[in-house]
């Protein structure tokens, strides 16, 4: 046998080792990566997906694991803390529709009271003022219903409804017949750290206006305003207001507690008094534009990245 001929017969037989080596060794990483996705992978991202899921509201998110292994103990701990997790989130939503309830009703027998003490009074000032009390006690039970009414308690109303109740309230209440309260709103769902003070500040003003407009008709308007915050107006034909008229320098408790209520809310009290109309907006931005514009504010508050020194995050 020549040596060239001996050499063939060699790297043949190299080529053949080489072969099955690189075949073996894709069949193992092939095999391995098989095993992983399906003991690893999947089930981790089974578990992830679930916790996402969890995080974006669906409580009845699982991972649903089954098998042996720290994989599948790790997803049935979770399954596990979820059942718990929503058992407790159920409780605390009895609890609060509970809460919210009896507050309510609270709030009526207290009203009901203060109307059943009125007849005893003698006093027509104090009689006034106790109409006032229970008119503003009335309007927190409102609001109180309708957050009730809307979603079990959870937060949120319709404003535009409660604004309707409280004016049918007034007008059976203390507007002489064939006056009405003519209620003009948009949409607006508002969550209740809002919606409470507004309530009180449109009850006030809206019992202002019947008290100063006689019995001409009251209009309820609610709008947008155009930079994420809305404007609730009430206006009335009566007296013009005084020449240099100010919230600051009116000596009722009412208008004083309606500039509190719409500070409060994140806004302002608006005078105007033309063409024989009287008005009075409360300006105010929901809980969401009032965040944003906070953010905004931040943002804009924040130093201005050096053009010299690079920025480390």
């Amino acid at each position: 046998m020549s040596r060239e001929e001996a050499y063939a017969i060699l790297d043949r037989a190299n080529l053949r080792g080489i072969l099955v080596i690189l075949l073996t060794g894709v069949v193992a990483a092939a095999a391995a990566w098989v095993v992983a996705d399906g003991a690893v992978r999947r089930p981790v991202q089974r578990v992830l997906t679930a916790a996402e899921r969890w995080r974006a509201g669906e409580l009845d998110a699982r991972a649903g694991i089954e098998g042996r292994g720290e994989i599948a103990a790790l997803g049935r701990s979770f399954d596990a803390l979820a059942d718990d997790l929503q058992a407790t989130l159920g409780r605390k939503e009895l609890l609060m529709r509970e809460l919210a309830h009896r507050t309510m009703n609270n709030l009526q027998v207290l009203g009901s009271l203060m109307t059943l003490q009125r007849k005893s009074i003698v006093d027509d000032t104090a009689r006034r003022e106790l109409d006032e009390a229970a008119g503003r006690v009335r309007a927190m039970a409102a609001a109180y219903r309708n957050l009730h009414r809307a979603d079990g308690g959870a937060g949120s109303l319709d404003f535009a409804r409660l604004l309707e109740e409280l004016c049918a309230s007034v007008a059976g209440g203390l507007m002489p017949e064939g006056s009405r309260c003519v209620v003009t709103a948009m949409p607006l769902v508002l969550d209740a750290e809002t919606a409470m003070p507004i309530a009180l500040a449109a009850n006030e003003l809206l019992t202002n206006a019947v008290k100063h407009g006689g019995a001409d008709d009251v209009a309820v308007i609610l709008a947008p305003v155009g930079d994420g915050s809305w404007r609730l107006t009430i206006r009335n034909r009566g007296a013009p207001l005084p020449q240099g008229f100010s919230v600051r320098t009116a000596r009722g408790f009412g208008l004083r507690m309606v500039a509190a209520m719409a500070d409060q809310a994140g806004g302002a009290l608006e005078i105007a008094s033309e063409d024989g109309w009287t008005s009075f907006s409360v300006r105010f931005a929901p809980a969401a534009a009032r965040e944003a514009g906070a953010r905004g504010a931040a943002a804009a508050a924040a130093p201005a990245p050096s053009t010299t020194t690079p920025s480390i995050r």
